[in-house]
């Protein structure tokens, strides 16, 4: 019968760990919560008493003050008239001069007219002037007389083909200055012509008549606005003493006031206080069971690191090898008698440790294989005619499990019996490959084993080796991108956002890296919607696309390193946010920055929209401008539609006419949100 599989890989122990050590208890140490001052409670029922008593004392205070206004308003009758009355002038007072306002604005404008009117003249004289100056004639007649003197010399001179052009040059350019010479004239009539406003001066003066009736009106208004007041004052009599109580009862209600303030204010000191030696104890509480977690930590890395050295001497190879001796020992079995017989005889070498075992010799026990052979005879009519070809062709029958069998091993199984001893000799080479690396793992078991005997971490070395194929897989992402800004870590609720900015952009990598290896893209333009329009967010959410995926992982993030991107986010009513990336294989060809400063000058963004950037990464914001026709949702839109345009001109993004019809282009509908 044949065996299920290869022998179970025995365990064993780390010779150093012959017993568990049980834990040393440290000494006990002082507790830091009693070198803390300690700070009472304040007493909040005695702070209520005393501000009660000050509210008692502002409230008798502010009963008295009621009185003396009394008083005061008794001894102030008439007041309502003498109000009316001087409102009505002050009224009276703002309308002659909001008259007077109005007729020095109408001033001001004719006085500007004027001005106006004479630079107006001013500059088309000297239009005139210039236009004189440029065309050199200032009559058609005096052109067609120049033109006719340059045909006749061209009829009646013999000239070099230089002057020839040169004549004929002239008198094109006097053709066209023809028509100037008429809207030359235009301009001298209407210079001519031309009126600065004669009657303006006339109008000026009539104002200033006005302006001085309206100032006679005023300081007649103004003179019965005084007596009205000394009039007032006359009534009020002597009020002095009143007014002096009112003051020095306002005073000391103020005081009052204050003492009731600096209580508070010590009451509130004093909670600070005590709040703060409350926070000092929890700190110390806290750090107390930080050190406890991480004295846990350290076991459950020792017990880790206890079982990885128990694993040390278990042989990573013993199935393979079990796996080509079982395949040797088919091949043999499948040789003629003959050739089974002449063969030599080679001492196996086992590399199996002390606790692990090995398979007894075919003479000493039954025979076992992972298949059963087949050498069963054909049924059928004619089993003689059969068997001579069989014997004739030195064919191989193998059924699901042989196959299998040499699958495992990368071979093709061998189909003639003469292919038999070339399979031999590939199986005894892996077999040297074993034997090889068994001797590596040994070298490694052994160092490990020596590191533990000098108290040593002896997984120091595989952690380095760890670490230089992490440099030799690529560039390390904190090289390429910008460490997250201290106004997002220093947010509240920093953590959940950037969980779900994170999330979003760690699934989007995926997709993305899906779609470059499906359609063969190098660059992709999408948008996101987590980061809501923020900058910043949106390049954490570029970060997450970039990440290096981890195979092992059950839900795969990031790994789109490779393929450059230019991400949109959009906050509908406010911006639009936009970040590039170009991975530095592609920066002979095309940078960040300028990418993302072309794209906004397409989308006709301002300038100031670019906020900063480089040849690997670079960001932009743009706001909502209704007088420029910016809006979130239309930039978008664009923004995604210009950024692809821009690498089909640079032969850096499939152009759908120029492909199959089979090819796939990938964008950013293939994905909905």
């Amino acid at each position: 019968m044949a065996p299920s599989g290869p022998p179970p890989a025995a365990k064993a122990k780390a010779k150093g760990d012959k017993k568990d050590k049980k834990p040393v208890k440290k000494a006990p140490e002082d507790n830091l919560e009693d070198k803390i001052p300690k700070v009472e409670k304040p007493d909040r029922e005695v702070f209520e008493e005393k501000v009660g008593k000050k509210n008692d004392r502002i409230e008798g205070l502010q009963k008295e003050l009621a009185v003396l206004a009394k008083k005061i308003g008794e001894k102030s009758h008439g007041k309502d008239e003498h109000f009316a009355k001087k409102t009505e002038l002050r009224q009276q007072l703002d309308e002659q001069s909001a008259k007077m306002d109005e007729l020095q604005a109408r001033k001001e404008a004719l006085q500007k007219a004027i001005g106006d009117r004479v630079s107006e003249g001013k500059q088309l004289r000297e239009a005139a002037n210039k236009m004189k100056r440029e065309i050199g004639y200032t009559d058609a007649q005096q052109i067609d007389e120049r033109i006719a003197t340059i045909e006749y010399t061209l009829w009646t001179s013999s000239l070099t083909l230089k002057e020839e052009k040169k004549y004929l040059a002239e008198v094109q350019e006097l053709k066209r200055t023809r028509p100037k010479v008429a809207h030359y004239h235009k301009m001298e009539e209407k210079v001519q012509n031309f009126d600065t406003g004669g009657n303006v001066k006339e109008q000026i003066a009539a104002i200033n008549e006005e302006m001085a009736f309206h100032r006679e009106k005023k300081k007649e208004v103004q003179a019965k606005y005084r007596e009205l007041v000394e009039e007032r004052q006359s009534q009020m009599g002597n009020m002095t003493e009143l007014f002096e109580e009112r003051e020095k009862i306002n005073k000391l209600i103020g005081e009052q006031i204050k003492e009731r303030n600096d209580l508070r204010n010590d009451f509130r000191q004093a909670e600070r206080d005590f709040n703060a030696y409350l926070a000092e104890v929890r700190k110390v509480r806290q750090e107390r069971a930080q050190e406890q977690r991480a004295e846990r930590d350290r076991e459950w890395e020792a017990e880790r690191k206890k079982r990885a050295v128990e694993k040390l001497e278990d042989n990573p190879y013993v199935s393979d090898i079990a796996l080509v001796e079982q395949t040797l020992l088919w091949c043999n079995s499948m040789l003629p008698k003959e050739e089974v017989k002449a063969a030599e005889k080679k001492a196996t070498v086992h590399t199996n440790t002390a606790k692990e075992e090995v398979l007894l010799k075919k003479e000493d026990r039954e025979e076992e294989y992972f298949f059963a052979p087949t050498k069963s005879k054909k049924k059928g009519k004619n089993k003689g005619g059969d068997k001579a070809e069989e014997k004739g062709s030195g064919a191989i029958k193998h059924n699901m499990e042989t196959f299998h069998l040499f699958s495992q091993l990368k071979l093709d199984a061998p189909l003639l019996t003469s292919d038999i001893p070339a399979t031999i000799d590939k199986l005894g080479e892996m077999m040297e490959g074993f034997k090889d690396k068994v001797k590596a793992w040994e070298a490694k078991r052994d160092a490990a084993r020596e590191r533990i005997a000098q108290g040593l971490d002896p997984f120091e070395d595989k952690k380095k080796d760890d670490e230089d194929e992490d440099d030799k897989g690529g560039d390390d992402d904190d090289d390429v991108h910008d460490p997250i800004p201290e106004s997002l870590s220093s947010n509240k609720n920093f953590e959940k956002k950037n969980k779900k900015v994170s999330k979003e952009g760690g699934k989007r990598g995926v997709e993305i890296e899906g779609a470059a290896d499906m359609g063969g893209l190098q660059f992709f333009c999408t948008s996101v919607e987590e980061p809501a329009g923020d900058v910043d967010w949106l390049y954490e959410s570029l970060r997450a696309m970039n990440a290096k995926s981890d195979p092992s992982e059950e839900e795969r993030k990031g790994g789109s390193g490779h393929v450059g991107k230019m991400l949109l986010s959009i906050n509908e009513t406010e911006t639009c946010a936009m970040v590039s990336y170009v991975p530095k294989n592609f920066h002979g060809q095309i940078k960040a920055d300028s990418w993302l400063k072309d794209v906004l000058g397409l989308m006709g963004a301002p300038a100031s929209s670019f906020v900063s950037g480089n040849a690997n990464t670079a960001k932009a914001l743009i706001k909502t401008d209704s007088d420029k026709g910016l809006f979130p949702l239309k930039l978008k839109d664009s923004g995604i539609s210009l950024s692809i345009d821009y690498l089909k001109k640079r032969g850096l993004f499939p152009d759908k006419d120029d492909e199959d019809d089979d090819e796939m282009v990938f964008g950013d509908d293939d994905f909905p949100e």
